[in-house]
C-alpha cells in the first residue's frame, strides 16, 4: 500500500530541477535555460512526499541504516527504466558528512547509498574526494538563500578529477546549494 503512494519522476524533465517538460523539449525549462548549474544533470528518482519523507527522515535521524537497501534498490531501478547509462561514469562518490556529525550519526546515509549503487551499476566507489571542512546547521529549515550561505567553504574537492564525469549521490535536493 505505502509502495503504491510513490510518485516517481519520469521523463521527459528539466534536467536541472526535474520541473515536468513537454515531450519535444530541449531538456530545459525556459527558468533553467538562463541559469548556470555546477553541475549536468539532477537524476531523482521520487517526489519528496509521504511515504517517502517518513522514511528518509527515520533513515537520517533515526538510526535506521538498512533503509539503505530499499532506497537503493528504488533508485536502481528507476535509473534503470529511464535509460541511465552508468557506462559513462568513472566514480560514485557521496556528499560528505563533517566527522563530528558522522560521529553522532554513525553513518553517511549517502555514503550508503552510493556503495550500493556503485555495486548495482559497477561504477568505482571513492569517498575521499570531497571533505567536508565545516560543522554547519541543518538545511532541513532553511530557505534557499540561507542554504547557499550555509554551504559556501564547507565543500573541499580533491585535485585532478577534470574531465571525469562523477555521480555525486545526496538523500534529499531541495535547492541544489549543497
Amino acid at each position: 500500500e505505502c509502495e503504491g503512494r510513490i510518485v516517481f519522476l519520469s521523463p521527459p524533465r528539466c534536467r536541472y530541477c526535474l520541473r515536468p517538460l513537454s515531450i519535444n523539449s530541449s531538456g530545459l525549462c525556459q527558468e533553467c535555460s538562463r541559469k548556470i548549474y555546477p553541475y549536468q544533470r539532477l537524476i531523482s528518482a521520487t517526489a519528496y512526499g509521504e511515504p517517502i519523507a517518513g522514511l528518509i527522515h527515520l533513515f537520517k535521524y533515526n538510526n535506521c541504516d538498512y533503509l539503505a537497501g530499499f532506497f537503493s534498490s528504488l533508485i536502481a531501478k528507476h535509473l534503470s527504466k529511464i535509460g541511465f547509462n552508468p557506462n559513462r561514469y568513472q566514480l560514485i562518490t557521496p556528499v560528505p558528512l563533517h566527522k563530528d556529525k558522522l560521529k553522532i550519526r554513525g553513518y553517511n546515509q549517502a555514503g550508503l547509498l552510493s556503495k550500493l549503487l556503485s555495486n548495482y551499476f559497477k561504477i568505482p566507489f571513492r569517498d575521499d574526494i570531497i571533505s567536508n571542512t565545516n560543522i554547519r546547521p541543518s538545511q532541513t529549515k532553511l530557505h534557499k538563500e540561507e542554504r547557499e550561505k550555509n554551504v559556501q567553504g564547507v565543500f573541499v574537492v580533491r585535485e585532478g578529477l577534470q574531465d571525469k564525469n562523477i555521480i555525486l549521490v545526496d538523500d534529499i535536493f531541495t535547492t541544489g546549494s549543497t
